[in-house]
């Protein structure tokens, strides 16, 4: 009886590599292509479940909507997820080109991830001191496009919405209250601040301040109107109804220790999380042996170079470079005119390295008031030296694309790295943007921070290529 089943599964496990056509096995090509199609289907469906992110991308079909966050929308992610992982595992890869290869891989690690990352509820911890859909919903007039009345229209359609959004955001923060799954006190005291930095700036009317020209002056005020209203009317009280949950009900009950293991599930959790920030299946310990030995080995790369000019060891070195007042800024506008210069110099040497570069030209812009609270929160254990630190965001949507803000913890300046009106996906990640590594010099790295060769030598940058 084993072994008629042995025979019967294998019978079942064969037909899956069999065309329609009876005994004919699917080739490569048409593998490919039904992978492909899955890879659209899996497209389109992010650009429906996350509009934000479809504006981003330029794709504007979606851009009168804001996401939903509540717990239902949540599980039907996932089961939605899930069923794209099924039909990923049930194509074949035998046979197929590496890039398709690696695409597969792309996708099926990814939609693991999310399927781990759901089983430990870490959507039940939306929002902290550094990120938030509080953060995210007041960088809105900095992500959508203004250039038509009809945007206009949409941008006023969201504003409408956030109400909704806050609403769920509450719910699923509740459950995660029910469920032990807190961020750490200390995180959680700055949130209540940040909405209120919000009102009190209020980045929503931005829009009503930048006008195309060709705009008559009857849809001037009739937008301003609107858009005064709408934050009157639904954001103001959203953004204080929030504010109050943060303050009242919310943060008394931030978990005191700070350790992710602390957590329910902790040690799994601190584990998955390794996996998905190295992208490497390594244990904690593991990570922690790699960054003792690199610390080594770029401390003795800047003995060395300490010792080439003159100094006899990395101490005195750096004693020599805080007490020269050339390293210090002495205003934010100079942060921004050096970084400037850096890019100058930058920009004529591109060419040399990548065939597709950005139509638009980087640019260095202050962070917005109301952002500096949370960006200055990060710099608490540089001993409030400059620094970087660099996430994924939505683009200023006028040059449609994707973008990576890189944040300068000195003054707490942005840099837009790339905005590229290109939209021809990478035929090796399937995206719309590769990622590639810049060494940063030991002058400029000496500037971006104190002790910068503590950290890795190199910093991200997300470039539109066409490599593959």
């Amino acid at each position: 009886m084993k072994r008629v089943g042995v025979v019967i599964g294998s019978v079942l496990a064969a037909a899956t590599l069999v065309s329609p056509v009876f005994g004919q096995k699917e080739s490569a090509t048409e593998r490919v292509a039904k992978q492909n199609a899955l890879f659209n289907d899996f497209y389109e469906a992010q650009l429906k479940n996350f509009p934000e992110l479809a504006t981003a991308w330029g794709d504007y079909r979606y851009n009168s909507q804001l996401g939903q966050y509540s717990l239902a929308e949540n599980a039907r992610r996932h089961k939605e997820g899930d069923d794209f992982l099924a039909r990923l595992k049930a194509i074949p890869t035998d046979g197929i080109s590496d890039n398709d290869l690696l695409s597969h891989r792309v996708l099926e690690r990814q939609l693991e991830r999310e399927d781990t990352n759901y089983e430990l509820k870490n959507h039940e911890m939306p929002v902290n001191q550094q990120n938030g859909v509080h953060t995210r919903l007041a960088d809105l007039p900095n992500a959508v496009p203004f250039d038509s009345v009809p945007h206009y229209q949409d941008y006023i359609s969201r504003l409408h919405q956030i109400p909704r959004v806050l609403e769920q955001t509450t719910e699923v923060m509740k459950q995660g209250e029910k469920d032990g799954l807190m961020p750490p006190k200390l995180v959680l005291e700055k949130l209540p601040g940040q909405c209120d930095g919000i009102i009190a700036a209020n980045p929503f009317l931005e829009p009503t301040k930048k006008f195309p020209k060709e705009f008559s002056d009857a849809d001037k005020k009739r937008l301003t109107d609107e858009i005064t209203k709408a934050i009157n009317d639904d954001v103001f009280p959203a953004y204080k109804k929030f504010a109050e949950f943060l303050r009242t009900d919310y943060d008394p009950n931030g978990r005191a220790v700070l350790s992710i293991e602390s957590l329910p599930d902790g040690k799994r959790r601190y584990a998955e999380a390794i996996k998905m920030m190295t992208t490497v299946n390594i244990t904690p310990a593991e990570v922690h042996e790699i960054g003792l030995k690199e610390v080594d080995r770029i401390t003795a790369e800047m003995t060395k170079l300490a010792q080439s000019q003159g100094y006899k060891d990395l101490a005195s070195f750096r004693a020599a470079i805080n007490g020269d007042p050339k390293w210090k800024p002495k205003s934010e506008q100079q942060i921004l005119d050096v970084y400037s210069q850096y890019i100058h110099q930058m920009e004529p040497k591109l060419p040399q390295l990548f065939g597709l570069l950005p139509k638009s030209q980087v640019k260095v812009e202050p962070i917005p008031d109301f952002a500096r609270r949370r960006i200055m929160s990060r710099a608490h254990r540089m001993e409030n030296g400059p620094g970087a630190w660099w996430w994924r965001c939505p683009s200023r949507p006028r040059v449609r694309s994707l973008t990576t803000k890189r944040l300068l913890i000195t003054k707490a300046y942005r840099v837009i790295t790339c905005r590229s009106a290109s939209r021809r996906r990478c035929q090796t990640c399937r995206s719309f943007g590769c990622t590639v590594f810049i060494p940063l010099t030991p002058k400029v790295g000496r500037f971006i921070r104190r002790n910068w060769g503590k950290r890795s030598a190199f910093t991200k940058i997300r470039f539109p290529t066409m490599a593959g």
